[in-house]
């Protein structure tokens, strides 16, 4: 990655982290009309065994949309981050659970660049709460420094809606 790639991605997550201090305001007519996700029809067994939830945080006029498809300790899905007048991304997550959080590499496509960058979220009832640290680069992959030191405070709440309010994560 070069330095003016690697200065972009920095600057998408200064971006990121300076609206984690607000509180989301109710709706947006933007938001309410995005993204519907038409669900596959599994068997009982595969039923059991997976499951696929659909989360949404909003600010103003920012949004955050995340299906997540678990299977086991395993997890997949979609994200996208709809930002008003800053740079907007979305791509596909894939990875883990380990007790109440849920770890996922998020790589997406922002502004023509691809970009893989590390994101904890906190189950908390129903919602997912987005995990604050310092981050380092390795390689091209923007990690958390260290797992004992996210915060999960002052993190954008993700609340559980209903997929089929959903238009395609991926697009």
């Amino acid at each position: 990655m070069t330095i003016y790639g690697r200065i972009i991605l920095l600057l998408l997550i200064v971006f990121e982290l300076a609206g984690c201090n607000n509180h989301p305001s109710v709706g947006s007519p933007k938001s309410d009309t995005l993204m519907s996700k038409k669900i596959n029809h599994f068997d009982s067994s595969q039923a059991e065994k997976q499951s696929l939830n659909c989360y949404r945080f909003v600010l103003k006029r920012d949004t955050i949309l995340l299906q997540l498809r678990q299977s086991g300790d395993s997890v997949s899905g979609f994200m996208s981050f709809d930002n008003y007048q800053k740079d907007s991304s979305h791509g596909e997550i894939k990875g883990h659970n380990k007790k109440d959080t849920i770890y996922v590499l998020y790589n997406f496509l922002s502004e023509g660049m691809r970009s893989v960058m590390e994101i904890a979220l906190l189950k908390s009832g129903s919602s997912l709460i987005r995990g604050i640290g310092t981050m380092v680069n390795n390689n091209d992959t923007v990690l958390y420094k260290d797992h004992n030191s996210i915060s999960y405070q002052d993190g954008q709440k993700l609340d559980l809606i209903p997929c089929d309010s959903f238009e395609s994560l991926k697009k």
